[in-house]
């Protein structure tokens, strides 16, 4: 039996991390042209695969951090270059943007600043990158602290009760504008390195070569003078006090709406835009991979993506249904690129080996762009062989992701309730099973982190773990207790198989709906310390046994997760499943809606001590054994069909039943004329 609420390996691991501790519906124009081959940017994310590192790591790497930049954003510099070119003088410019650093000095600061909506880097923004890497450390800041974390924020943001310094008063004018090129020569800043102007400058320009070497002179344009030959422009495009200050400074150039590479809508060539995809291993072939291998590729739905302009431009977007995204700012010369996967539903936060990495959603750093093109970015998720790598890490957080995203559309067809907004997922590497103790959403994190003793207990009489762990449980403890977990995905021993990884979200899911439909934290709470006592007793962990003080309760529970797994498993896959079989008619037979029909109760012969929680109880109620297909038996005798998802999850979600008779009566009713018939279903089950 899959025991995924609380299993043994699966409460393992999850007392383990417990007690450590926009842009949507982008529909592409079918008359647009296509951006050619030799404008995309394909980054694959997948083990021997090109990309700016290896993704066979299981570590962060550091970054190298050289020395600071000339700032020509700076008030200051900006405000000069206003005066040099135009009139009236001002005194000081309005600021747009204040470039500031935080020193959380523990992991509650460092949550208030997630929850503040922050893009936070741990690199200073101003120096220059001497080698990429996942992170950096600040060498002043001793390791076993929380390094500075940098961020661009507006001039009223609401600072959190952190430490903060306000590094530089910025205005983020546009780059491709006049002020920004005054202001990079009165700083000594090269523009045109800058700007990547050699991709724009060609041979076929009317003003070629002299464009490479006046910053002013377009491709085909006259350069703009004043009366004594120099660049003074008399009057501006706009002014501090225009509503839309400082964008409408930006030299606007026409363009041509196009499909990039994705087949997603795409504007100028500046403004980054692209998709991210993810390989389903189950569904048929619709691409193919550098190298020809015929894969599926899903667009991940509601990642985030954060765009540097390697200046102060910071700038996101989301992705929509087809994993398409757009960035309407525009770039010039190298831009970096990462994706986060969080968003409103969720966020998906990853532990392997550093407990920091547990305080953040799962991020690929995509790594530097080099432009002029920018508008045509694919990057795609490959299974990875190595539980815990990048690959690995990458492609299963964004399995996970759509799988939440399948849970919201499956749901919302059965007119059933969804998991919560904003569910915390935490994803690992581990062995074993899979937990959904809501956490967060309970408030029972601290409670549980109160008892780690009881816990450390449990987990010392594990061979390995006590003695592999020990030295940093209390550490971690802390860390799960302030990232507290609602859903837990201890993956690592579940395969790269994109149903399997799905199943186990499916019925996870289904227990955070289940949740978010009780209205009760209570009754999850007595839930959660009824499977520790099994624990602590090792009464058959961590379910316990027929009979013991409420166990009816946790067979309600459970059973509503081993149920809406595999259905909808089904429903998303059917006979594409990696479950095996030969032939068709085998193939069929193995489906995931198939193996549950085929569970049998412990009181009809399955000696397994937890075939107490009728796993089948709800499909016997929904389907008829007269449709199944041959040599597909179900032990118990079913020949009813007429009762829907809706009444099976209004009988556990409504009124918090402790017993299984309150279910029953439930839907005894529901069933009308047929309640005899749900009455002899459930006795079948010992009910």
């Amino acid at each position: 039996m899959q025991k995924n609420l609380f299993t043994l390996c699966g409460l393992t691991a999850t007392a383990l991390l417990l007690l450590f501790a926009c842009k949507r519906e982008l529909l592409p124009d079918p008359e647009a042209p296509v951006a050619p081959p030799d404008k995309v940017h394909q980054i694959i994310r997948g083990e021997g695969s090109t990309s700016p590192r290896s993704d066979e790591q299981t570590a962060p790497k550091p970054m190298l951090i050289g020395a600071k930049r000339a700032n020509p954003f700076k008030r200051s510099v900006m405000t000069q270059a206003w005066n040099a070119l135009y009139e009236p003088d001002v005194a000081a410019l309005p600021v747009t943007d204040l470039y500031v650093r935080f020193k959380p000095v523990n992991l509650d600061e460092l949550r208030l600043l997630e929850k503040a909506g922050l893009e936070l880097f741990s690199f200073p923004l101003d120096h220059e990158i001497v080698s990429e890497g996942n992170y950096y450390h600040d060498p002043a800041i001793p390791e076993d602290q929380i390094t500075w974390q940098y961020a661009v924020v507006k001039p009223g943001f609401q600072f959190p009760a952190v430490q903060y310094e306000v590094l530089e008063e910025i205005i983020n004018a546009p780059f491709k504008s006049a002020l920004t090129r005054k202001a990079f020569e009165i700083a000594g800043v090269n523009y045109l390195s800058s700007s990547n102007r050699d991709g724009e400058c060609t041979p076929q320009c009317l003003n070629y070569p002299e464009c490479l070497e006046q910053i002013e002179v377009g491709c085909g344009g006259e350069m703009p003078t004043g009366e004594d030959g120099d660049t003074q422009f008399q009057t501006p495009a706009c002014g501090p006090d225009s509503p839309d200050w400082p964008q409408c400074l930006m030299e606007v150039e026409p363009y041509t709406p196009l499909l990039n590479n994705c087949g997603c809508p795409s504007s100028n060539s500046r403004q980054p835009a692209g998709c991210i995809k993810v390989v389903d291993t189950q569904l048929p072939a619709n691409s193919n991979l550098p190298g020809g291998q015929a894969v599926h590729l899903d667009g991940v739905k509601q990642a985030k993506v954060v765009w540097w302009n390697g200046w102060f431009g910071v700038w996101t977007a989301e992705t929509d249904d087809n994993g398409c995204w757009v960035i309407p700012n525009e770039d010039y010369g190298n831009g970096w690129m990462w994706v986060r996967f969080k968003n409103d539903r969720a966020t998906v936060r990853g532990f392997r080996s550093n407990p920091l990495e547990y305080a953040f959603a799962v991020t690929d750093k995509v790594g530097k762009i080099g432009g002029p093109a920018f508008n045509n970015i694919e990057v795609v998720y490959n299974a990875g062989n190595t539980p815990g790598s990048d690959a690995w890490m990458y492609w299963t957080a964004a399995t996970a992701s759509n799988a939440l995203w399948d849970y919201h559309q499956f749901a919302a067809a059965d007119n059933i309730t969804p998991p919560q907004q904003g569910i915390d997922i935490l994803l690992t590497p581990f062995g074993g099973g899979c937990a959904a103790p809501m956490l967060d959403k309970s408030g029972m994190a601290w409670q549980l982190y109160g008892n780690a003793q009881v816990f450390i207990g449990a987990i010392a009489k594990i061979p390995g773990v006590g003695v592999i762990l020990s030295p940093i449980l209390n550490g971690l403890a802390l860390f799960a207790a302030t990232y507290a977990p609602d859903v837990i995905l201890n993956l690592g021993d579940w395969g790269q198989r994109s149903d399997r990884i799905k199943e186990v979200c499916y019925h996870e899911f289904g227990h955070a709906a289940h949740f978010a439909a009780l209205q009760d934290n209570e009754y999850w709470k007595a839930n959660v310390w009824y499977i520790v006592g099994n624990w602590i007793a090792k009464n058959n962990s961590p379910y316990g046994t027929r009979g013991t003080p409420g166990f009816q309760r946790c067979a309600i529970i459970e059973m509503w997760g081993e149920h809406i797994g595999p259905v909808y498993a089904d429903r998303k896959y059917g006979v594409r499943h990696s479950l095996g079989g030969g032939s068709q008619q085998q193939i069929n037979n193995a489906r995931w809606l198939y193996q549950l029909e085929r569970f049998t109760p412990d009181i009809l012969g399955n000696s397994e001590l937890d075939a107490y929680i009728p796993n089948g109880l709800f499909l016997d109620l929904q389907d008829n054994n007269n449709l199944n297909p041959p040599n597909v038996t179900d032990p118990v005798f079913d020949v009813m069909s007429n009762l829907s998802q809706q009444q099976c999850f209004h009988s556990i979600s409504h009124g918090q039943p402790e017993l299984m008779s309150l279910v029953k009566n439930k839907l005894i009713f529901e069933a009308g004329q047929n309640g005899t018939t749900v009455s002899d279903i459930f006795a079948q089950y010992g009910y």
